[in-house]
């Protein structure tokens, strides 16, 4: 049940960066890459940024909480995955904390496809953001289970 509600979620997102992608693809005739990778990288990185949102979501106690806690986690996953400000400038400790968010991993795979990489070279970043969204959705349904049995 929860799978069928989150699926909702991520193909708004899905869709929000395949409108993106196509748009700075019409408009500005910016080059992607290899196509069959960036729909791939943009699943990937859906399903990872959807974990993140089903995990808050399952440890907030109102719809305002995860609302306040998502747009807080939503900036400081850009600040820390390089969405701002380039990692490498960063100090050790927060390059190896970026690799917790979907942020860090999809824009590896994006540099990585504007310099001319194909599918081969997503496959960490691909890896890394399923591992994620997998991992994060079955700590999110424990979660909800558990508030579900405490509730009755």
């Amino acid at each position: 049940i929860l799978g069928g509600k989150v699926f909702g979620i991520f193909l708004t997102g899905a869709a929000q960066m395949f409108i993106l992608i196509g748009a700075t693809s019409l408009l500005f005739q910016l080059q992607w890459g290899d196509m069959l990778g960036v729909v791939l990288l943009v699943l990937a990185a859906v399903f990872g940024a959807t974990g993140w949102g089903l995990f808050i979501t399952a440890f907030a106690s109102s719809p305002n909480q995860v609302g306040s806690v998502g747009s807080a986690v939503m900036l400081i996953f850009s600040i820390m995955g390089g969405s701002f400000i380039q990692i490498d400038n960063m100090p050790a400790f927060v390059q190896t904390l970026s690799k917790i968010t979907p942020n860090a991993w999809a824009l590896d795979g994006f540099t990585s496809l504007a310099f001319g990489g194909n599918l081969a070279s997503l496959t960490t970043p691909i890896l890394a953001l399923l591992t994620m969204g997998i991992l994060l959705f079955l700590v999110s349904a424990f979660v909800f289970g558990r508030k579900n049995l405490v509730q009755k």
